[in-house]
């Protein structure tokens, strides 16, 4: 049977879910308990947005996150579903 296709929401959400990662990771957070103390969010707010990005986070709490966690102009571009360009006059970021 052939793999379906995400969709482009699936596609973004997958980016936010990998930029998350990649946060942990360059923060030296080792658990997802590491990272909602450094968000300050409580465990079901934080379990409750994961399990849906895009319902979860609001335009302004996405862009705090973004902040805190140091997303990078690719993983942005990613996250928003807009094609990265090197060039500064073109970058989304």
């Amino acid at each position: 049977m052939p793999k379906l296709r995400m969709t482009e929401q699936e596609q973004r959400e997958k980016a936010l879910k990998l930029a998350i990662a990649r946060a942990k990771v360059e923060l030296d957070l080792e658990s997802d308990s590491e990272l909602m103390e450094f968000l300050g969010l409580p465990r079901t707010t934080f379990y409750a947005k994961r399990q849906d990005p895009y319902k979860g986070f609001g335009f302004a709490e996405a862009a705090q996150l973004a902040r805190q966690l140091r997303f990078t102009d690719r993983d942005l571009c990613a996250i928003f579903g807009v094609p990265y360009r090197a060039g500064r006059d073109e970058s989304c970021a």
